[in-house]
């Protein structure tokens, strides 16, 4: 992308990134928890670049699903180190508890990611006190309906970056100095 871009191709090029083969790349999740900012690394599931959804998986006990809960505003941040580009989505997240379609499609040894008893976060008396419970009961995917994206790349001859909304026609955007 060392070329001037149009603002579309801009964006797609930074789309791109996320909407990649298999299970996706690590992204971190921005939250708002009782204490303010909370983060943390999640994986993408699947991306829709028609309706602009991301999609991650979560255990249905962990402290990110209440987040949503009550405040559905997240963010997604992903850093590229090959192409130079730091992608920041935000829009608001839908959660689906319990989704058996989409269960199947979890490799059983990643299952064990979803079900520990107590909840993620709990206190526990050692390093391996907690069990598995890898039932759909405990399976949450998160689908976020992303509205900005803001496009950093740092070229080495000439940064550029650019802020887009989504609306009904799709992403509007206009360059920002970087």
């Amino acid at each position: 992308m060392s070329d001037t871009p149009t603002l579309d191709r801009f964006l797609s090029h930074a789309l791109a990134l996320i909407g990649g083969p298999g299970s996706g790349p690590l992204l971190t999740l921005g939250t708002l928890g009782q204490d303010g900012p909370r983060l943390r690394s999640v994986m993408l599931r699947r991306y829709i670049p028609a309706t602009a959804e991301a999609e991650i998986h979560t255990d249905r006990g962990s402290d990110k699903v209440a987040e949503i809960a009550a405040d559905p505003r997240v963010s997604l941040h992903l850093w590229d180190a090959k192409a130079l580009v730091q992608l920041r989505l935000s829009g608001r997240a839908h959660m689906i508890h319990a989704d058996t379609a989409r269960w199947t499609e979890v490799p059983d040894n990643s299952r064990t990611s979803y079900g520990k008893a107590p909840p993620p976060g709990r206190p526990i008396d050692g390093p391996d006190a907690f069990a598995l419970d890898t039932d759909v009961a405990h399976f949450t995917a998160v689908r976020i309906v992303l509205s900005r994206a803001d496009v950093l790349h740092l070229d080495p001859d000439r940064h550029r970056r650019a802020l887009y909304r989504r609306t009904q026609g799709g992403w509007q955007g206009h360059w920002v100095s970087p």
